[in-house]
């Protein structure tokens, strides 16, 4: 689904998430995915990056389970959530 093209009619631009422990290779891979037609995340180093590989196992499990292999129904659920704008929850902190 990492095609611009398939993105073109949607309201956000689908977010490339990365990891890097070099900031000239991290500003690299930034333009790369903004030329691609996407919006860079950067997930911060790349000790992190096996956090990164599980969330999208789980993105892809809940194509499988939730939404019968139809990654669109995914795609329409985050869309979803992005226009209720649920926002920030503001808890108390307890010390």
């Amino acid at each position: 689904m990492l095609e611009a093209a398939a993105w073109a009619d949607t309201p956000v631009k689908p977010s490339v998430f990365y990891a890097s422990d070099d900031a000239r290779a991290g500003q690299a891979t930034r333009g790369l995915i903004t030329d691609a037609g996407f919006k860079p995340v950067n997930t911060g180093p790349l000790k992190g990056a096996r956090q990164l590989e599980q969330a999208g196992v789980l993105l892809h499990h809940i194509v499988d389970y939730e939404y019968a292999g139809d990654a669109a129904g995914l795609v329409r659920f985050g869309l979803a959530i992005i226009e209720a704008g649920p926002g920030p929850i503001e808890r108390e902190r307890i010390v």
